[in-house]
């Protein structure tokens, strides 16, 4: 887990390798700084707000939040000290990213529940990839037992236009 903390003019008295990382940058490089000045898009976020409620209640806060300049999401438990603030985090962007990824797969489970044909399911399945996982490159392959191959049925256009048409393979290939 990621930790550091600040004196009461909100300077970085403390950070862990880990923090540091997290951060994209060195412990020696935040030591002594000011978050604010450091971080300036988080005084608009919720960092900026709970920091400052624990620091004026003396009650620990724990929130979640998004952080854009790094594309990271964080869950955050910080809690006053006798000469500032103690903060725990660490990373939680790869579950927020599932989080929000769930919606589109429950409609994709749908469409495919709904569909009449295996074909139309290929292609959903290939849509659900380029949309929710951002995969580009992608084929669905239906096994033809008349020739014992795998045929491609559904590809994203990316791929097409990439690589061109796909070829039959053979089972095991």
């Amino acid at each position: 887990e990621a930790y550091l903390s600040f004196d009461a003019d909100w300077n970085f008295t403390y950070i862990n390798e880990r923090g540091a990382g997290m951060l994209g940058t060195t412990r020696d490089d935040l030591v002594g700084e000011n978050v604010w000045d450091v971080f300036p898009e988080a005084s608009d976020l919720e960092y900026h707000e709970q920091y400052t409620h624990a620091t004026a209640t003396g009650e620990p806060v724990s929130f979640e939040e998004y952080y854009e300049p790094l594309d990271l999401w964080t869950s955050n438990r910080a809690y006053p000290t006798d000469d500032g603030l103690a903060v725990f985090f660490h990373d939680i962007t790869e579950r927020k990213r599932y989080e929000e990824m769930l919606p589109g797969l429950l409609r994709t489970t749908h469409e495919m529940m709904q569909a009449e044909a295996p074909e139309e399911i290929a292609q959903q399945l290939v849509a659900a990839t380029e949309d929710l996982l951002a995969l580009d490159l992608s084929v669905v392959r239906f096994y033809d037992a008349d020739v014992d191959e795998l045929l491609p049925v559904a590809g994203t256009v990316t791929l097409s236009e990439t690589l061109g048409d796909r070829p039959n393979y053979p089972v095991g290939e």
